[in-house]
């Protein structure tokens, strides 16, 4: 993607949260991801967020976590609006790989989540965080996977988008707090020019026009 492409990138609609498919023994299950599409697909679904915390992606190892990845890639085969890869881990290293394997393989977009046992102190840090993920992934619109609930880690969002304003590739959050002044707060943040995506679907939705809802 060139840098005007980055800027225009934006989710629309419903984004599903697919659970990552094991067997008996709890090995991978990648053919059942094949009729997970058809489902998702035939049910109006234009986009998916994989790995994240429905689909356990912290608790695959790393050559699992490529190999879900690369599945969904090839088997959706272009049909999804956005394939979106949780690369959160708890090493930079890791997700800097991740990061790089996800542009690789066309993902339309990539996510993290914080380190979360050693946490970040403030959003300077998650910024700092962030830009090497960036620099990690250039070409591919980032976001950044919010939900204190899971992560321990909880700073004013709208703090973190001062931060990352001027990153080319940065277009939003993955918002699964349930405070919803903070959410408001970037929605409307530098113009509404950022992208939030919310994912407390238990929560009323008719309350967060413009938001656009994750289900997991």
């Amino acid at each position: 993607m060139g840098s005007q492409d980055l800027k225009d990138f934006k989710i629309t609609g419903v984004v599903a949260a697919p659970f990552t498919p094991f067997d008996s023994d709890g090995e991978l299950a990648l053919e059942k991801i094949d009729p997970y599409i058809e489902h998702l697909l035939a049910n109006g679904v234009k986009n998916v967020y994989i790995c994240g915390t429905t689909g356990e992606g912290p608790s695959l190892t790393i050559d699992e976590r490529k190999k879900v990845a690369e599945k969904w890639v090839k088997a959706a085969d272009g049909r999804f609006k956005a394939i979106i890869v949780q690369v959160g881990s708890g090493n930079l290293k890791e997700v800097e790989e991740l990061a790089r394997h996800s542009e690789a393989i066309g993902a339309d977009a990539i996510s993290t989540i914080p380190t979360i046992f050693f946490k970040p102190a403030n959003p300077k840090v998650i910024a700092e965080f962030l830009q090497k993920v960036s620099n990690a992934a250039p070409t591919i619109p980032l976001y950044y996977y919010h939900n204190p609930n899971m992560t321990g880690v909880n700073f004013p969002m709208n703090h973190l988008l001062d931060q990352v304003v001027n990153f080319p590739n940065m277009r939003g959050l993955k918002y699964s707090s349930y405070d919803l002044y903070d959410l408001q707060r970037c929605l409307v943040h530098s113009g509404g020019q950022f992208d939030i995506l919310y994912g407390r679907d238990e929560v009323d939705s008719t309350h967060l026009i413009p938001c656009f809802i994750i289900i997991y």
